[in-house]
């Protein structure tokens, strides 16, 4: 084996090691929407990021964490059933990535809304631009 071929199988080796750590760093970004899904349910799946129970102004019930990429709020009716998800991501990369995500797996309504067919119906998404300039993804 020639130098050469050394070199060019260094590269690949790099090049693999980067798509590993590029795909590891996205994982934390798989919130996934859980609607319909039970309180406990979430909370168990994602105990591991520190999930709390939380309540809005209006009492309404709901579930949250943050990572260093998004803050997730699963909103929840009376039973305990999550009916709405809310994702607001930290950045402009992470805005984009969760558009290109939406973009690929599910069906583009407009530039703001998509809709995802699951085995338990259809999941409906908008980016939500506020007055104040922040921006929110809302699954129901």
């Amino acid at each position: 084996m020639g130098k050469a071929e050394k070199n060019r199988r260094m590269k690949e080796l790099v090049a693999a090691i980067l798509l590993v750590v590029v795909f590891a760093s996205f994982s934390t970004l798989q919130a996934q929407a859980r609607v319909g899904s039970k309180a406990s349910d979430i909370a168990t799946e994602f105990s591991f990021k520190g999930i709390q129970y939380d309540r809005t102004n209006d009492g309404t019930r709901y579930l949250w964490y943050a990572d260093k990429s998004v803050t997730v709020a699963y909103y929840l009716d009376d039973n305990s059933i999550c009916t709405s998800t809310v994702i607001i991501p930290v950045n402009q990369g992470v805005l984009n990535y969760y558009c290109e995500k939406f973009n690929r797996e599910a069906v583009i309504i407009s530039d703001l809304s998509w809709k995802l067919y699951t085995k338990g119906g259809v999941l409906y998404i908008k980016l939500i631009y506020t007055e104040d300039g922040s921006y929110y993804f809302r699954h129901y």
